[in-house]
């Protein structure tokens, strides 16, 4: 993104359904740009501008008023309509600059830091302070809300962060253990997790039930390489979650983004699972080089598993209506047809189980092996009154029934293979 001046702060915003970024400059104005297009070359195109009274230092958008608030360099925080690009209110309080700004979750209110030493607590309704936190001995540079233990925690200048409570105006407790001064802080939603980090690169976990520390990582063997490591420090940090690796993964995985002279992350350990089994004894199991993942059959169900975490990745549960006891898949492993103890044949979709195609041929016996011609499309089922038929998979509804093979002599037929370069069946 192309901007006239240097950002200073940045905010998404999702307001009637839209989803804007709005940032903020040191030439005075407050931007908004669209995130909404799916064109990349449109997605973040500027959307509109406007002067503000000074440099903002930091924004936050209020969801359910549907306000943006910036804290700026007078110690002022101003309230935005964004899509009339009106000043509605000013909210005085702070002395000095106003560095940071969060919303309370579920509170309606906001929270803001500045390098007055103070956090101050607003109604976004009535505009009124209703807290003024004092504890700090030196200027603040962030703020954090933690909703589901209903905490707030500020730190600066100093090497302690603080832990407040919403509702009361004395300092819950401090959280020692930095030796320098820190940069940020950040509560992970829906856990009890903490993260503060200083300027030396040491950051540390918490636990915000009980305030102990349960772990402490550095980027100083990150920067070890650098000619200047003794003088590179710390700025700032951020913590995101990482997309699942499968639809059964049920915790994130995530990582810590850390800026100084260099970008260096640290990613949470992989999620561990455990031991897992299917539902019962398999009776048949693919390779699928394309996706890297194997399917296995057990009674009526066909389940895709990841083959570098051994875990599932999709279950198609009762599948078919009776006992699996035979499967193939297609020239593009995209479809399999399955085969049970009644005689009857079906193609499924891979991914989602849905039924593409039937075979009508009635058997009245299992269907004990079936293999898959990738040049001609067709497949070739063994049954276990030993009749050997082939099919055509070629049709767009049903397979068709090609050929019949009647050896009387075999009674049950207990494999079939397939030889794809003299089209031959053993």
């Amino acid at each position: 993104i192309t901007t006239e001046a240097a950002p200073i702060a940045i905010e998404h915003v999702h307001d009637n359904d839209k989803d804007i970024l709005a940032t903020t400059g040191s030439d005075m104005t407050i931007s908004t740009y669209s995130l909404d297009d799916p064109n990349p070359n449109r997605r973040y195109q500027h959307l509109t501008s406007w002067a503000s009274p000074g440099v903002q230092m930091a924004l936050v958008f209020q969801p359910e008023s549907k306000i943006l608030y910036s804290g700026s360099t007078n110690g002022h925080i101003y309230s935005w309509k964004i899509n009339e690009r009106n000043l509605i209110s000013t909210l005085t309080g702070h002395t000095d600059i106003v560095m940071s700004l969060t919303n309370l979750k579920n509170l309606d209110n906001i929270a803001s830091a500045s390098l007055d030493k103070t956090v101050s607590i607003w109604d976004s309704y009535t505009n009124d302070r209703i807290l003024n936190l004092q504890g700090h001995k030196k200027g603040l540079f962030d703020l954090t809300y933690t909703s589901e233990y209903r905490l707030l925690i500020s730190c600066g200048f100093e090497h302690d962060a603080v832990v407040w409570s919403p509702f009361v105006n004395t300092m819950i407790t401090r959280l020692k253990g930095h030796h320098s001064s820190l940069i940020g802080c950040i509560a992970i939603e829906g856990t009890p997790e903490l993260i503060t980090g200083d300027t030396s690169g040491v950051f540390k976990l918490w636990d915000v039930r009980n305030y102990n520390c349960v772990q402490t990582f550095s980027s100083t063997a990150a920067l070890a390489h650098s000619k200047d490591s003794a003088n590179i420090k710390t700025t700032c940090f951020f913590h995101t979650k990482l997309p699942s690796r499968n639809s059964l993964q049920t915790e994130d995985d995530s990582r810590i983004y850390i800026a100084s002279k260099m970008l260096i992350s640290f990613d949470q350990a992989r999620v561990v699972h455990e031991v897992t089994t299917d539902i019962t004894n398999i009776i048949w199991i693919s390779w699928n080089e394309n996706k890297s993942v194997f399917i296995t059959a057990s009674e009526n169900n066909i389940i895709i598993w990841d083959a570098l975490l051994g875990s599932k990745t999709v279950c198609h549960l009762n599948l078919s209506s009776d006992e699996i006891t035979a499967c193939c898949l297609d020239d593009r492993q995209r479809k399999i047809v399955i085969g049970n103890i009644k005689g009857k044949i079906r193609v499924y979709n891979l991914s989602d189980g849905s039924i593409m195609k039937d075979v009508k041929d009635d058997v009245q016996s299992a269907v004990i092996s079936i293999a898959y011609d990738n040049e001609s499309r067709t497949f070739v089922a063994g049954f276990s009154n030993g009749s050997i038929r082939v099919y055509d998979e070629n049709t767009l509804e049903d397979c068709t029934l090609i050929r019949i093979f009647e050896i009387n002599q075999i009674t049950n037929c207990l494999i079939l293979k397939y030889n794809q370069l003299d089209q031959t069946v053993a």
